[in-house]
């Protein structure tokens, strides 16, 4: 597929999905609170990524890459719930709308185009692609945690905190290591040992059935398993590094 038509298919996916979050309407699943509070918020940032991908941003592919991983499990659940039959049609465009995302804007040609601009080659190589990665799920993470905290019931808020904060440490200390700061590992290694049982908790607290449970944790292994490749894949050169 060529690069001009993998970014335009890009950009309808995300107005498709900016679209959605636009008309979103009624209560949360939990009957309580209101899906617009999380999702509308959210507008902005879609709208600035939508631009950033016509422009070749990094950031934008990453954030655009991150909504779709975020979204997937959602779709997937609700459609499977459905018999994979269309009774509402949003879980089809969401469902969609993000594994065209996921298609069009990974592969060497949109690296190319969106990282590869940049002359230090910063990005290149296989530990920098699992920062990347460590990155955007956790990004993905932080944003289904910001839906929990401000749509859901009023203790989700305090139940998500401390994995949404274990994810921001994920995203930070990723983002040290990219520019090989040693404290980035240490960053990712308190986070990575600190999100099991703060995601654990959360778990416990917001699901209502095994099925629920599997959902959360299609959520947010993504993240935490990313971290710890990172993790392990920079430690003997960070090692290396500080004993110089």
């Amino acid at each position: 597929m060529k690069l001009a038509a993998r970014k335009t298919i890009a950009v309808g996916s995300l107005l498709t999905l900016g679209g959605l979050a636009a008309t979103v309407s009624g209560p949360s699943y939990s009957g309580q609170g209101d899906l617009r509070l999380a999702f509308l918020p959210l507008l902005l940032p879609l709208g600035l990524t939508v631009f950033g991908v016509i422009a070749s941003k990094a950031w934008a592919r990453w954030l655009a890459l991150a909504s779709a991983i975020a979204l997937l499990p959602w779709a997937l659940a609700i459609v499977a719930e459905d018999g994979f039959r269309i009774r509402q049609i949003e879980p089809w465009l969401v469902l969609g709308a993000s594994v065209l995302l996921l298609i069009t804007l990974t592969g060497r040609a949109t690296y190319d185009d969106f990282e590869g601009r940049d002359p230090t080659e910063r990005w290149a190589g296989r530990r920098m692609a699992l920062i990347r990665w460590t990155v955007i799920c956790n990004v993905a993470a932080v944003l289904n945690l910001w839906t929990f905290a401000t749509a859901y019931t009023p203790a989700a808020a305090w139940h998500t905190l401390i994995p949404g904060l274990s994810a921001v440490g994920l995203v930070l200390g990723a983002g040290f290591l990219a520019r090989q700061k040693t404290v980035g590992l240490l960053i990712l290694a308190v986070c990575c040992v600190a999100f099991p049982p703060a995601a654990s908790y959360f778990v416990s607290e917001q699901s209502t059935g095994a099925a629920e449970k599997l959902l959360f944790v299609f959520l947010f292994l993504p993240g935490w398993t990313t971290a710890v490749a990172s993790l392990v894949s920079f430690a003997g050169p960070i090692r290396r590094f500080a004993q110089h």
